[in-house]
């Protein structure tokens, strides 16, 4: 570095290090390309980049929420009766529980797919909600 300080000045060595600190940070170096997904997607990956398309999509998001929504509506409806007895509703409501743990696994692994899982800033498990929505993914 005093080299470096040597010959372009506090200006040169403080832009190396700035680039160095931003290559262990995660960010993009000078090739313009991302961290990996999982340490296998690259950015430019098709499956990454149609996965990042599928998440950011308005009617993904609309789908989601309204499967949230769906899933809170039979959550309510259901009733918790003295010795396990269920009514018709409840054990009509109780088939539809695989379909919405299957919704909300698939919209997991798209969002995993598409922002990576933990390692690099803007993934997934960086964001609260994500966290909450892993955590019921997992208990469900």
């Amino acid at each position: 570095m005093t080299a470096l300080y040597n010959s372009y000045g506090p200006a040169g060595a403080a832009l190396t290090d700035a680039q160095n600190m931003a290559k262990r940070k995660g960010a993009a170096s000078g090739d313009g390309k991302g961290p990996s997904s999982l340490f296998l997607l690259g950015e430019d990956n098709f499956i990454r980049r149609h996965t990042r398309f599928i998440i950011e999509w308005p009617v993904f998001e609309y789908a989601v929420l309204l499967t949230i929504i769906a899933n809170c509506v039979v959550l309510a409806l259901e009733e918790h009766l003295p010795l396990k007895d269920r009514t018709p509703l409840a054990q009509r409501l109780e088939k539809t529980e695989p379909y919405f743990l299957g919704i909300f696994c698939v919209e997991a692994t798209l969002k995993i797919l598409a922002l990576g899982f933990i390692l690099h800033k803007g993934s997934y498990l960086r964001n609260i909600w994500n966290i909450m929505d892993f955590v019921v993914v997992l208990t469900g």
